[in-house]
């Protein structure tokens, strides 16, 4: 009950309180929270400090007399759905839509006349959204092992995986990869933490990787 207070506290911030007339009217109200794994991942990590964006983006423009831009927060990196549902999520790598230099981009700046160099540098931690589902009616996108998904990436600096988000229609399950190779399943539907084989057939949403170094 304690950890459920602590996760309705949180959300509270994002998400309204409802009165709801089929419920027992000691308990009139509920927690409408229901919303994309993106959208949830920039409303907790990207709204209110300390913030923890996958990536900062900043830009640089040839004008002299441009006034610079304030960097913007990278909330998650998206992925090429063809590559991933073509050759599965092995080849994650390639798939990742990130590059860290984009050149000779017209400034946005209101009439500036230059171009600038956008540099995209990962944070401490990234996530990586996996919906590969070519139309938003689909309930379920691409499905795979735990063992599929690549254990290290390269942004920059080299990156470990330590968790898998899956989606079932309404509801999110975590798995976590501790440095040993073990996998726990984290599901709020069940009471305690277990354990899980790589071969654990799942339908991946996120994927949220740490840096080896600072």
């Amino acid at each position: 009950m304690e950890i459920l207070c602590e996760r309705i506290v949180l959300l509270n911030e994002f998400y309204p309180l409802v009165k709801d007339p089929e419920l027992p009217s000691i308990k009139p109200y509920k927690l409408i929270a229901e919303d994309s794994i993106t959208a949830m991942w920039k409303y907790l990590f990207c709204y209110f400090e300390p913030t923890e964006p996958s990536a900062i983006r900043s830009s640089e423009c040839n004008n002299s007399e441009c006034i610079p831009s304030l960097p913007t927060y990278v909330p998650y990196f998206e992925v090429n759905s063809r590559i991933i549902n073509t050759k599965g999520i092995q080849v994650l790598q390639d798939a990742v839509l990130f590059n860290e230099h984009y050149y000779n981009i017209k400034c946005r700046q209101k009439n500036c006349p230059g171009t600038v160099i956008e540099t995209t540098r990962p944070y401490f931690h990234i996530f990586i959204d996996l919906d590969t589902r070519t139309h938003h009616k689909k309930t379920h996108g691409l499905k795979c092992q735990l063992a599929d998904v690549p254990v290290t990436l390269n942004f920059v600096k080299q990156y470990r995986l330590i968790g898998v988000i899956e989606y079932i229609p309404g509801h999110f399950i975590g798995y976590c990869r501790k440095p040993s190779g073990q996998w726990l399943k984290c599901d709020d539907m069940q009471l305690n933490v277990e354990g899980c084989d790589e071969t654990t057939v799942i339908t991946p949403i996120g994927a949220i990787y740490i840096a080896l170094s600072i």
